[in-house]
């Protein structure tokens, strides 16, 4: 069982457009008045998988981050813990968590303990193997899927029901897979270095 963030744009580019005109009297007025913004509105999704597909989302705004208050009560008891005793009562189960500083945070740490969740302790973390990682892969598909065919989003409750919308269209299969094949690329890494896992 795997969790991590990702972040979605509005129209999923993090380039400005420039125009150039040879000179300013020729330049048409939509474009030389038109102002955009240097950095498009973000939000924020939460999420975690497993072999028995996803936990429910959670959501937050460009601009407010995921601090250890906000992860232990937003996304660990409401979202994770129901979707083990759903999903995993039989206890077989290990929980990789990302490896962000607010996951292991001793509050949220000592949670985990008191609740007897089967996790990686930081320190058998691996840092920077996103390749190892199958929720790297499942948040690639769900991207694909939100922006096909160059969808763009008007405002950031419009993009909050799109990615809703596309995590549902995600095939379980797929994603049972996918976070089955993690011992497989843990084990290929282990033995041949993080450039050897390619997909």
């Amino acid at each position: 069982m795997i969790d991590d963030e990702k972040y979605f744009t509005l129209s999923h580019s993090v380039n400005d457009s420039y125009f150039s005109s040879p000179t300013k009297s020729k330049t048409p007025e939509e474009v030389s008045h038109n102002f955009k913004s240097k950095f498009e509105p973000k939000l924020m999704l939460w999420i975690a998988i497993s072999k028995y597909g996803v936990s429910k989302s959670y959501f937050r705004p460009s601009g407010q981050a995921i601090n250890q208050n906000i992860y232990l009560n937003k996304c660990i008891k409401k979202r994770l813990i129901p979707f083990i005793n759903a999903n995993h009562s039989d206890n077989n189960y290990l929980f990789w968590p990302d490896k962000a500083s607010a996951h292991y945070a001793k509050k949220v740490v000592n949670f985990l303990n008191e609740k007897k969740i089967n996790f990686v302790p930081k320190y058998r973390n691996p840092t920077n193997v996103p390749q190892c990682r199958p929720i790297e892969d499942f948040f690639a598909d769900l991207t694909q899927i939100v922006y096909a065919n160059g969808w763009k989003a008007e405002n950031i409750p419009q993009l909050r029901r799109r990615v809703q919308n596309c995590i549902k269209k995600l095939d379980l299969n797929v994603v049972k897979k996918t976070v089955q094949s993690a011992y497989k690329r843990l084990r290929k890494c282990g033995q041949s270095g993080p450039m050897a896992v390619v997909h």
